[in-house]
């Protein structure tokens, strides 16, 4: 237990590289002791898989990710909760991958032992639904929309009212719009979604960079220069500072950026902002 202790330590402050080893010694010290077969070694299989997911290692994370599934499955049972999670989890190394199809897949069969549970956490059924959502419309399924409205209706009818998580259903939604070449309802939800974040959350906070530079990437498409550059400007060392120099989600956005200044004229700055990326 406390090499994993140590490890999560490690992850709280972006160290991933260096809580990784700790976790494979972790499982292998678990599998030694317990077999390869037993709940302890699920558990610390998800361990290592989201910290894979972090670093972007999404064959590892994808392999641990489904041997945990397959432990909880043949030890819990098809239906149980905890499968649903891994269900849950699986999805995100699965479209990292390309693999949007099965992705979907995975999210459909989670959402199902969600729903026939006695009593469905409304929080972790939403942000499924939002996977979902995000799984369909990049395999390019029509009901993607329905999956958002959902997330969203869930997430509105929650006790207390959950406003964060319905701000990430609005920028999710805006993603869809961008994604469809629907600019102008994107940049709507983009910035419906940034406002409640604005009253939420402290400056600085991860999801106000996320949606400054999601809003700073429509705005670049609709060639609204100025509004995309101060955006990007805004949200850019946010993310940069919470994420860490080497996250997936800072090198893409760090792309658009690149591209934003390609498009302004600012051709040696966004050669040195594309090699970062």
């Amino acid at each position: 237990p406390s090499l994993i202790v140590y490890a999560r330590f490690l992850q709280r402050w972006n160290r991933h590289p260096e809580a990784r080893p700790l976790l494979l010694r972790a499982l292998e010290i678990r599998e030694q002791k317990l077999g390869r077969v037993h709940l302890e070694v699920a558990n610390s299989l998800m361990a290592l898989g989201a910290c894979e997911q972090t670093m972007s290692l999404s064959a590892d994370a994808r392999e641990h990710y489904g041997r945990a599934l397959a432990i909880r499955e043949q030890l819990l049972g098809p239906n149980d909760p905890e499968v649903a999670r891994s269900l849950v989890n699986l999805s995100g190394p699965t479209m990292n991958l390309d693999d949007y199809g099965g992705a979907v897949n995975l999210l459909r069969r989670a959402i199902a032992i969600m729903e026939a549970a006695p009593r469905p956490d409304s929080s972790d059924l939403a942000e499924t639904y939002g996977r979902l959502g995000v799984a369909a419309g990049t395999a390019g399924l029509e009901n993607d929309t329905e999956y958002f409205e959902k997330a969203r209706a869930i997430h509105e009818g929650m006790v207390p009212y959950d406003s964060i998580a319905v701000s990430g259903d609005i920028n999710n939604l805006g993603m869809l719009y961008m994604g469809r070449g629907r600019h102008a309802d994107a940049r709507a939800a983009f910035q419906r979604s940034l406002a409640m974040r604005e009253r939420m959350l402290p400056p600085g906070h991860r999801l106000r960079a996320e949606s400054l530079i999601n809003l700073a990437e429509v705005e670049r498409r609709l060639n609204d220069n100025e509004s995309a550059g101060r955006h990007f400007a805004q949200g850019l060392p946010d993310l940069a500072r919470t994420l860490g120099p080497n996250h997936r989600v800072l090198a893409h956005a760090l792309l658009n950026y690149g591209l934003f200044l390609t498009q302004t004229g600012e051709a040696d700055s966004a050669v040195a902002v594309l090699r970062r990326s």
